[in-house]
């Protein structure tokens, strides 16, 4: 055989197709982009719902915040810059990797790196920085409070790749603080309260609020943690002009009075991060709601929860719902809670109620008490979704807002039933979903016949029947009010004949490893040893030495072998023919001369 004829060709070719068809997919699968799209230095964000704006410069990483508060009389300012992120707030990292390289937002020393930055949607934006260790790509997000013109917030999200080798990485977030034309805000902190000073925390913090003035505010900013993101492990409200340019490291002094003109910095860790990992980190700012820290009373009081006893209504079907307030005021003191409720497109709520409630004295600031407000009510008749929005109020300003989501569904009852295809000796499940709270029973009719009926409204209700016989079947559900019909639905389905060649008996299906996920990768491992062996076998017998050519087949009679052999046609040379006698040897001796007998022996005596 030739081994390295065209047989041997086509058999090595397959064996390396075979490779790159089953490793070229996870190859191109984890290739990366290595294409950016032109970067843009400056953007700027705005949303009619929340009157929030967002300016960014893209360059150094610096952001500036502007709402409009409607008791302010105008745009009132939520960071310094009056319009311009010239130093504003700024990101910076921290990379262990790199000694010293730390990267500030705010000095262009981060902003050497960007690469893209711009906005995705009316609401969002982002900038994206390549460092030679690290990906930092930081997304803006307007979120609105629903149905409150004049309140909303930003999201900062920060996520950070590590292309370079193991490191610790952390983030700031750096904002210089401005409440309106009062470049000093001073801060309230829940468990610490009015801050004033330089202050250092290490403890989680629920909430951070500053305001143009403490005690009769026009303007309120609200710091919160993100979800999803870690907590900072270092928060310091601190005095612009020392905190600003500083090291990593910053320690504040308490006798350092911020409200000249303040800042709040925040440090996140992502911990050690082995390259081609990712972590982020974040926080929330923007417009707080007055009346929180102010009206002079010392603390503040906040909506924590909206709670519904339900997820899903039926037109006009009754609700309960539930409001907890948390205050840590140190005096009991009078409100109002307004609960609306918001459907798609609404331009007002499509309910709304107040309630009056007396917020109850915690024991100081550091201890949180609590108050609730019970609302009841009918839901809208059009379906769709609504959000539930619960407003606290204090001394005619809004203090806290929280809501929750809820949907209102049409009456409706289905039904359905497996296996989908069943088998003539296997039970069956039935399971009735029924959207009408107002049913007061609901039966299931397998045929025509009646197998089940639950005393009870709308919920999820499940059925298992006997094994039916082969061939068309039908099921309903209907659902009565008082003995009258108000929904109803019709379903078939086909029940085959039983054999020992089914894959499945009595009631359950099971499929085979192979069939799934070990057939698979058997047929690959397989197929890869194979392709290594054929590859191994002709490496390995193109190194030894080639056979002789194969003999071609006789076309005459072969030489004679030896000298003495003659050709098959020619007698040999000393035997003669074999129609004549054979002579004798040449070489034989003539017979020897005649020879006289031997004399007789002598007589006896």
């Amino acid at each position: 055989m030739d081994r390295t004829g065209p047989t041997a060709r086509k058999l090595l070719l397959g064996s390396v197709w075979l490779l790159v068809a089953l490793l070229l997919p996870s190859a191109l699968g984890a290739a990366p982009s290595s294409s950016h799209p032109g970067a843009v230095t400056n953007f700027n964000l705005t949303s009619a719902n929340a009157n929030i704006s967002l300016a960014v410069e893209g360059t150094g990483g610096t952001f500036w915040e502007g709402s409009y508060y409607p008791s302010a009389g105008g745009d009132g300012a939520l960071t310094f810059g009056s319009g311009s992120p010239w130093g504003s707030d700024a990101l910076s990292v921290n990379d262990s990797a790199t000694p010293g390289a730390i990267l500030w937002g705010n000095d262009g020393t981060l902003g050497a790196h960007v690469v893209s930055s711009g906005t995705t949607s009316s609401t969002t934006g982002y900038v994206l920085w390549v460092t030679p260790n690290l990906r930092i790509n930081e997304t803006y997000t307007i979120l609105p409070v629903p149905g409150h013109p004049g309140e909303g917030f930003v999201e900062y999200n920060a996520s950070v790749t590590n292309s370079g080798p193991t490191a610790d990485i952390r983030l700031r977030f750096y904002f210089d603080t401005q409440l309106n034309s009062n470049d000093g805000a001073p801060f309230f902190v829940p468990g610490i309260g009015e801050v004033q000073n330089e202050t250092t925390i290490t403890a989680a913090w629920p909430y951070i609020e500053d305001y143009d003035n403490y005690n009769t505010p026009t303007i309120v900013g609200l710091f919160s943690p993100l979800p999803g993101s870690p907590s900072p492990y270092l928060t310091q409200l601190t005095a612009w002009p020392l905190s600003s340019g500083s090291n990593w490291s910053y320690t504040t002094n308490p006798t350092q009075t911020v409200t000249s003109d303040s800042a709040a910095q925040f440090f996140y860790d992502l911990g050690t991060m082995s390259s081609g990992t990712t972590s982020y980190a974040g926080i929330e700012y923007g417009l707080g709601q007055i009346g929180s820290g102010g009206g002079g009373t010392q603390g503040s009081a906040r909506i924590n929860a909206v709670s519904a006893d339900r997820s899903q209504y039926n037109p006009g079907q009754s609700f309960s719902d539930e409001v907890t307030i948390g205050s840590t005021r140190t005096q009991s003191t009078s409100s109002t809670v307004n609960l609306a409720v918001w459907g798609p497109g609404d331009t007002s709520p499509s309910v709304t109620q107040n309630q009056d409630v007396t917020l109850r004295a915690s024991s100081s600031v550091y201890s949180v008490a609590f108050s609730y407000a019970n609302f009841t009510g009918s839901m809208p008749t059009p379906t769709g979704l609504y959000q539930v929005v619960a407003t606290l109020t204090i001394n005619g300003y809004n203090v806290s807002t929280g809501s929750t989501t809820v949907s209102v569904i049409p009456f409706t009852i289905g039904a359905t039933h497996s296996p989908a295809t069943p088998y003539s000796n296997q039970s069956i499940g039935f399971t009735v979903q029924v959207n009408l709270a107002s049913a007061t029973y609901t039966t299931l009719y397998i045929d025509g016949s009646a197998v089940s009926t639950w005393a009870a409204g709308g919920g999820t209700f499940n059925f298992v029947s006997t094994p039916l016989t082969a061939g068309h079947h039908t099921y309903n559900a209907t659902s009565h009010n008082a003995g009258t019909l108000v929904s109803t639905s019709v379903y078939s389905f086909n029940v085959v004949t039983w054999t020992a060649q089914n894959p499945h008996q009595g009631g359950t299906t099971s499929s085979s490893p192979l069939s799934g996920i070990l057939l698979p990768v058997i047929v690959a491992v397989v197929a890869i040893l194979a392709a290594v062996l054929l590859l191994f076998l002709f490496l390995r017998r193109r190194k030894r030495a080639p056979l002789p050519p194969a003999a071609a087949p006789p076309a005459a009679p072969p030489p004679a072998p030896v000298a003495y052999a003659p050709p098959p046609t020619a007698p040999p040379a000393y035997a003669p023919p074999p129609s004549v006698p054979p002579s004798p040897p040449p070489y034989a001796p003539s017979p020897p001369p005649y020879a006289p007998p031997p004399p007789p022996p002598p007589p006896m005596g």
